[in-house]
């Protein structure tokens, strides 16, 4: 998944999760490179290393926020997911024998996000089941230096046809290693 993704060097960027337990890390050389998809402003960046780290950069846009000027509480959601999609090969979301369904969500709102904040989104995985997995994603206001907040989603494999649950298929597994090495989870 990753091995396709041609690499620039970039800025330096903090790591860590406050939501997670873990602390804002010192700033580490990142690489970068451009995902296709919905937003033109999304970047996806990972740190060939032992540890490294994997998030995307978007920019808020008016069509997110509300009527207060700050992100619509439902628009943090609908990014996490789109980073997921970017992440993960949509071929196999749409042509598999399987679907991926939300079967929980939760979301954490610590500071707004306002039009033209750039937030780093990064995903990590908290746990891997027999037919289930949950992953977070941690907000972080690039501009304000600062958590801006977390969403958690738990995602059950089930079957294209009969709509049962069934054991995570090995593309998923592969992705979810993979993404889990990134995430500092083994």
């Amino acid at each position: 998944m990753f091995e396709s993704l041609s690499f620039k060097k970039s800025l330096p960027v903090l790591q860590g999760c406050a939501h997670a337990g873990l602390n804002k890390s010192t700033e580490k050389s990142q690489y970068q490179a451009s995902c296709g998809g919905s937003f033109l402003s999304h970047t996806l960046t990972y740190t060939p290393r032992k540890s490294y780290h994997l998030f995307m950069i978007v920019k808020i846009r008016l069509r997110d926020t509300d009527a207060t000027g700050v992100i619509y509480f439902t628009e943090q959601m609908r990014l996490a997911l789109e980073v997921l999609e970017e992440l993960f090969s949509l071929k196999d979301m749409l042509e598999g024998s399987f679907l991926l369904p939300v079967v929980h969500a939760e979301a954490d709102y610590f500071s707004p996000l306002r039009v033209g904040d750039e937030v780093d989104i990064t995903p990590s995985v908290q746990k891997i089941g027999t037919s289930s997995f949950t992953l977070s994603y941690r907000f972080w206001d690039t501009h304000r230096e600062k958590e801006a907040g977390c969403v958690t989603i738990v995602h059950v494999a089930i079957s294209r046809d009969t709509k049962t649950a069934i054991p995570l298929p090995a593309v998923v597994l592969s992705f979810l290693k993979t993404l889990s090495r990134a995430s500092g989870v083994v």
